[in-house]
């Protein structure tokens, strides 16, 4: 199954492989990732830390464009190059990433990869926990290239 091959390929990257995130769900220009809540991914006040959040939001946004590109990450090195993200309400309890790249982008990434071999891309992204609220959402820029054959 995929989602499960995406894990691994998660897995792989330390930090994502401490923080044990899981890929749940894919969808053309879209991906779902998950973290069970762990005393060492906490914060002061026992929520997901901000910088954890941020990571399964990262994580999730990485495999919406893998999972959409013609030979994943075999083919294509995706680059965050600017983000703007904000917490909104304290995450409760296990966190899911959702990310989607709306359509008339992923039709221009994919027309821009074929003709230059590399272009940007903006992911939107929510953060939420067990209770459904959104405690973070933001969009990360992406730069997408073309590996060397």
């Amino acid at each position: 199954m995929q989602t499960e091959m995406l894990t691994q390929m998660l897995a792989t990257v330390p930090f994502n492989g401490w923080m044990n995130v899981q890929v749940t769900d894919l969808k053309p220009g879209e991906a779902t990732c998950t973290l069970e809540p762990r005393q060492d991914l906490l914060n002061h006040i026992g929520t997901l830390h901000a910088a954890v959040q941020f990571g399964l939001a990262e994580s999730a946004c990485g495999v919406a464009i893998a999972g959409s590109l013609p030979g994943g990450l075999r083919a294509y090195t995706p680059l965050i190059t600017s983000v703007n993200f904000q917490y909104v309400a304290a995450l409760k309890g296990k966190g899911t990433a959702r990310a989607h790249i709306e359509q008339d982008t992923m039709r221009h990434l994919l027309a821009e990869l074929e003709a230059a071999g590399k272009t940007r891309v903006d992911v939107h992204v929510e953060v939420t926990g067990e209770d459904g609220i959104v405690a973070a959402a933001g969009t990360l820029e992406w730069y997408v290239r073309k590996n060397q054959s």
